[in-house]
């Protein structure tokens, strides 16, 4: 049996649902980068703000060897990676390669590695991915800059094994300068 509900009843589910106008609801009213209002939901707005704050916090907390974009504070929140551990991958990657953007490079490490059997190489089921570019040392001295800075651009999870593409290329004098060297 069907009960026709009057449409302002709070007991009608559909009343008032149409475009997210539930009960209560009450959309936010923004302007965006042009000056040109909208409505906007809290929740949206609210992950942008924690986008924001996670990334100035990643600023702050870098010191002098990274930065971080807003778009690889978003990604770390979608992919819960934490800061220590893109850092990780920076720092020792198990693959690196050139990255899809030009003068960038990207680096993996395996999410959990799985030892293998006697004789045989370990496997893992998931890759963490971080892409990153250096960026140069300007020429005025900065008494907090040591070093070229990293700016991390994004970060991901692959799921399985990534297929092998063209490594980082090495100039052929310096192949040659390390191969000369005897350890």
């Amino acid at each position: 049996m069907k009960i026709n509900l009057p449409k302002n009843d709070p007991r009608n589910l559909r009343a008032g649902s149409f475009r997210g106008e539930r009960p209560g609801f009450e959309p936010k009213q923004m302007k965006n980068s042009r000056g040109i209002s909208g409505t906007m939901s809290r929740n949206f707005s609210e992950a942008g703000d924690r986008t924001q704050d996670l990334q100035q916090k990643l600023n702050r907390q870098g010191g002098s060897q990274y930065h971080w974009t807003n778009h690889v504070a978003r990604k770390m929140m979608q992919y819960a990676l934490s800061p220590d551990r893109v850092k990780r991958v920076v720092r020792n990657p198990k693959r690196s390669e050139k990255g899809i953007a030009p003068d960038t490079i990207a680096v993996m490490q395996p999410g959990k590695a799985i030892a293998g059997k006697l004789g045989q190489p370990p496997t893992w089921k998931e890759e963490i991915w971080v892409m990153y570019a250096t960026r140069k040392q300007s020429k005025v001295k900065t008494p907090n800059l040591i070093g070229p800075k990293k700016v991390i651009i994004t970060a991901w999870r692959y799921p399985g094994k990534s297929p092998i593409r063209e490594a980082i290329p090495i100039p052929n004098d310096i192949l040659e300068e390390l191969k000369n060297i005897k350890y």
